[in-house]
């Protein structure tokens, strides 16, 4: 796996592939999700702007939930606070 040798490009590569197949499905939530799963790959391999990047992408992909409840909002608020950190 990609993921496991900390190669942030080719992870950034097939997890697009995957969001790809969240956004057909109109699924805003998992579509951050996977751009914050790059984001974390990235940061192990140091390619910090890069994670910063995919943070905020997926941060605005997951507020993009349809009837998207308070708490989730704070989620995607922390975990991009937290990434920035």
């Amino acid at each position: 796996s990609y993921a496991f040798d900390e190669n942030c490009l080719q992870t950034k590569e097939y997890e697009e592939l995957a969001l790809q197949v969240h956004v057909a499905d109109g699924d805003a939530y998992n579509q951050g999700e996977r751009a914050n799963e790059a984001a974390r790959v990235c940061i192990e391999a140091g390619m910090f702007d890069e994670a910063e990047a995919l943070y905020r992408r997926g941060t605005e992909l997951g507020l993009k939930e349809t009837n998207i409840k308070p708490e989730r909002v704070a989620l995607w608020n922390f975990r991009l606070e937290h990434a920035l950190a």
